[in-house]
């Protein structure tokens, strides 16, 4: 238990000893050794990035920088007033703004398997600036760029901000400054692992595999200064590994953790989200809609909030997941509510029985617009005819031909009934019953008189059940082309999206190989084999000697039959061989999008990065992917199954090790 103090210069003096201990104190020399580093550093600058970074700045870029701060943006302290920069510049306070963590867990089910959830505590505050230097070096930053930096970054000097009142000033030892626009960047290149604070790891579920997790963390914190926080760090286990999950969290002292798991805004699952699981994202929807409550907003203020903040909601969690059609429904009707949201009004009754006679010479330009729709609406929309005492004989669209009046100016007339006379006029006993017609035009209207049901007039929409859909609609505008057999090839349960598009456009040859009229500057020779004078479709897959080879080494991982070096009567043999939902056939399909995504892949980088690979390791790239992929995926453990595991030769896991 802690000390509660009340004096205030109590209070005072724990906050600044506190924040003088975290970004102050003595600042130890560190020794790094760059050698132990260097096998991370996958990526090192080169001179003449390094000369970039060491131009001069021209009078104009600093014009044009000191221009484009905004109006509002006040100077400095010192008003750029010194040749230097003032040490006030660098002093900085520390407001203290209380946080709140919302996590929520639920069992995960992939057996002897766990995750680590691994909070960096005070990430920023806590980066060694010795550590910082050494991995700048480390890059290969030229040295004068590297000590223009540990000037920006080691210069800072702290007060602690309490109830408005700056108390104790300090020299900073250590951590970026949060607010800095280079701060950001110079984090990421110590952490390397992502631009957050909050990682996740993942390994088998044992000692072994956690003692080696925690080894590094050990040795990363001691180097960089950036500390595991176990009391936000959480460890979610298998539901295999319950046996051993105590021993887990007591090697680690993490806290346990479940799924879902809410990571960067959005919730982790092994399986597919429920509908349940969407709930977070409605809520938002709804808070952001019940806030707009109290103002009396018009009807363009509705649309431009719902065009500039509701629709943008969801743009977040589609970008992640497929939002299911419920969702999808849940929330267009939330903003078809908002929008609609009228306190007075004709009303949607007075509107549809209106509308077909309201002049668009008038109005604002959206009725204007939407009374112009009148003729593409038509269409979906059926007058049932029952007694005719509630539509129009001359004004309503119940014929085929639409408002008589529009197509017989003088049909009142020639008839001798009133010009607002109703249907139910010319109706006797349920049978038509016209007056006589002294104009031949009018003969037309009784040629293709509509039935009559009898009962109560009703207006339905044309589609199922009376029911306007907007499928219906669509086929309408767009009818349906004619059904191709090779859609079987991008279907099945093995899905990994981009090989699925690059494999559709394939089929469709609309790959942008070089036969295109608009790439002919970068040649016409096929960049893969060097032979062919014009690379197409045809030639690329797998009429290609690289190709070719990539199928055979592919043939030889996972052995299956290719008859065909022609790609148009291949597709058609695979997508008869290969259809059907059976998980043998649903990883050849995958396997063939994969190929084809790497080969149009390895085509690129020879071309654009003027790198390359061997066949043999495009083939292993391929295999290795839906054999991952495959081991990730829940099967049943079915005859169908083992075949599978067969072919690809996948050792069949035993009880308690099965992929979930």
């Amino acid at each position: 238990m802690g000390e509660t103090l009340t004096d205030q210069q109590d209070v005072v003096n724990e906050y600044v000893s506190f924040y003088r201990t975290l970004l102050g104190g003595d600042q130890r020399a560190r020794s790094i050794d760059l050698g132990y580093l260097r096998p991370w550093a996958r990526h090192i600058i080169s001179e003449e990035e390094g000369g970039q970074l060491l131009r001069h700045v021209t009078p104009d870029e600093v014009k044009q920088a000191v221009f484009d701060i905004d109006e509002a943006k006040a100077p400095g302290p010192d008003s750029y007033s010194s040749g230097r920069m003032l040490k006030q510049v660098n002093a900085t306070l520390l407001s203290l703004i209380p946080k709140e963590l919302f996590t929520g867990y639920n069992q995960q089910h992939l057996p002897l398997r766990c995750a680590l959830k691994v909070d960096i505590r005070k990430a920023y505050d806590t980066v060694e600036w010795d550590f910082l230097m050494a991995v700048l070096r480390l890059f290969g930053f030229p040295s004068l760029f590297i000590s223009w930096i540990e000037e920006c970054v080691t210069m800072p000097s702290f007060s602690v901000c309490l109830n408005g009142s700056p108390h104790g000033f300090f020299k900073g030892a250590r951590g970026l400054w949060q607010g800095d626009p280079m701060s950001p960047y110079l984090f990421v290149l110590v952490m390397e692992l992502g631009f957050a604070d909050d990682l996740l790891l993942f390994s088998r579920a044992d000692e072994c595999s956690v003692h080696i997790f925690k080894r590094g963390l050990t040795v990363f914190a001691a180097l960089s200064g950036l500390h595991v926080n176990p009391q936000k760090s959480h460890l979610i286990v298998s539901r295999s590994a319950a046996a051993i999950r105590d021993t887990l969290l007591s090697i680690l002292d993490y806290q346990e953790g479940f799924l879902p798991l809410w990571y960067l805004g959005l919730p982790l699952l092994a399986s597919r989200l429920s509908i349940a699981d969407y709930k977070p994202l409605l809520l938002n929807i709804d808070s952001r809609i019940k806030g707009w409550d109290g103002i009396m907003l018009s009807f363009a203020g509705r649309v431009q909030l719902i065009k500039s903040v509701l629709l943008a909601l969801h743009v977040y969690w589609a970008m992640v997941f497929i939002l299911p059609k419920t969702i999808i429904r849940k929330i267009e009707k939330r903003l078809h509510l908002f929008l609609g949201r009228v306190p007075r009004g004709w009303g949607m009754p007075k509107l549809l029985a209106s509308i077909w006679t309201v002049s668009d010479r008038s109005g604002s330009w959206g009725w204007r617009k939407l009374v112009r729709l009148r003729a593409v609406i038509r269409p979906f929309i059926e007058y049932r005819i029952g007694s005719g005492s509630s539509f129009l004989l001359w004004h309503d669209p119940w014929h085929e031909l639409g408002p008589l009046i529009t197509r017989f100016p003088l049909g009142p007339r020639h008839s001798s009934t009133p010009p607002m006379a109703y249907l139910g006029q010319v109706i006797v006993e349920g049978a038509w019953s016209w007056p006589p017609i002294t104009n031949m035009e009018n003969i037309e209207i009784t040629h293709s008189l509509p039935i009559i049901h009898g009962g109560e007039d009703r207006i339905l929409c044309r589609g199922k059940g009376g029911t306007f859909s907007s499928a219906a609609a669509y086929d309408v505008f767009h009818p349906p082309g004619p059904k191709v057999g090779w859609s079987s090839l991008l279907l099945g349960s093995f899905k990994i999206p981009r090989h699925r598009f690059i494999l559709l456009l394939a089929i469709l040859g609309k790959l942008s190989t070089l036969d295109k009229p608009w790439l002919h500057h970068l040649g016409t020779n096929c960049v893969l084999c060097q032979t062919a004078t014009m690379e197409t479709h045809k030639h690329l897959f797998f009429l290609c000697p690289f190709a070719s080879n990539c199928l055979r080494e592919v043939k030889r991982l996972v052995r299956f039959h290719w008859p065909y070096s022609h790609w148009a009567m291949a597709v058609h043999w695979a997508s008869r061989r290969w259809r059907g939902k059976h998980v043998v056939n649903a990883s050849l399909r995958a396997l063939l999008a994969s190929l084809v995504y790497h080969v149009w892949q390895e085509r690129n980088c020879q071309i654009f990065r003027q790198t390359s690979r061997t066949p043999l390791d495009i083939a292993r790239s391929t295999v290795n992917e839906i054999r991952d992929l495959i081991i990730s995926t829940e099967l049943p453990h079915t005859a169908s199954s083992r075949g599978l595991y067969r072919l690809w030769q996948i050792p069949w896991p035993v009880e308690g090790d099965a992929a979930s």
